[in-house]
């Protein structure tokens, strides 16, 4: 973990500029604007579906917005950005994305820490005994040393 340096107090803390996002036809986030200052509280509030979860996504890189820009601490977000080295953020909870296998899962989640795949101490998964014989599936393990 790196250690906090202070920032410039002129620079806002977050900078949301002008930040979009749609999903088909349906407006997520539009066009939203806002700064948070240092010592400054910010909360998201509204019902579900009003864009919150969105915003945070643009705001700490897993998504990126259809128009506009975000910072934090003066630099520009996006994945794997430096910036995010100095971010914790727990956005409903942990998921999986359904449709991929958990290695993919894994190397998605990875990739937002903009270093290279394989992560250090990753072993090769194995198969398990007898599942090659079962089916075509297999079921596989991810061992960390």
């Amino acid at each position: 973990m790196q250690p906090s340096t202070p920032h410039d107090r002129a620079t806002p803390t977050i900078c949301a500029r002008e930040l979009s996002e749609r999903y088909g036809r349906r407006h997520a986030v539009s066009r939203l604007a806002f700064t948070v200052e240092a010592g400054q509280i910010c909360a998201l509030l509204g019902p579900n579906g009003a864009g919150k979860t969105s915003t945070m996504r643009m705001l700490v890189g897993l998504s990126s917005p259809d128009t506009g820009s975000a910072s934090i601490l003066g630099e520009p977000v996006s994945l794997g950005a430096g910036v995010l080295r100095r971010v914790g953020v727990l956005i409903d909870g942990p998921a999986f994305v359904p449709h991929l296998t958990g290695r993919a899962n894994l190397r998605l989640l990875w990739s937002a820490t903009g270093q290279a795949w394989p992560p250090p101490r990753w072993t090769t998964p194995w198969t398990s005994p007898g599942s090659a014989r079962r089916s075509t599936v297999r079921s596989r393990a991810i061992r960390w040393v």
